[in-house]
């Protein structure tokens, strides 16, 4: 399931250096970046979900960006959805805008991957 992600629990589980993310639970994560009034996103919601399902492995986390604007400045977030694909290693990717199942699943993939 896709969990809401606060700035002090972003504190708690990440910590940013220039460019790499650190997980502390050392997993693969993913950051979507949202507003409840954004179209693009409530699409997202269900195909998110249950990715989720698939592969309960990869914490899927949603941060509102009208909530929770010290993480959205953090990351320069200037169009939404915007989405961070984050290694256990640290290294990320970005991904901005609706992006169809396939896609999704196709980043995931790499994700796991460690590519």
């Amino acid at each position: 399931m896709v969990k809401n992600l606060t700035s002090g629990e972003f504190k708690s589980l990440y910590t940013k250096k220039d460019d790499v993310l650190i997980n502390s639970d050392k997993k693969d994560s993913i950051l979507k970046f949202t507003a409840k009034w954004c179209g693009p996103c409530k699409m997202l919601a269900p195909i998110l979900n249950k990715l989720s399902e698939k592969y309960p492995d990869i914490p899927i986390y949603e941060i509102d960006v009208d909530e929770e604007y010290e993480l959205s400045e953090m990351f320069n977030i200037r169009s939404i959805p915007t989405m961070y694909f984050i290694s256990r290693s640290g290294k990320y990717s970005q991904q901005v805008g609706a992006l169809t199942e396939g896609q999704l699943e196709k980043s995931i993939l790499k994700l796991k991957s460690g590519e």
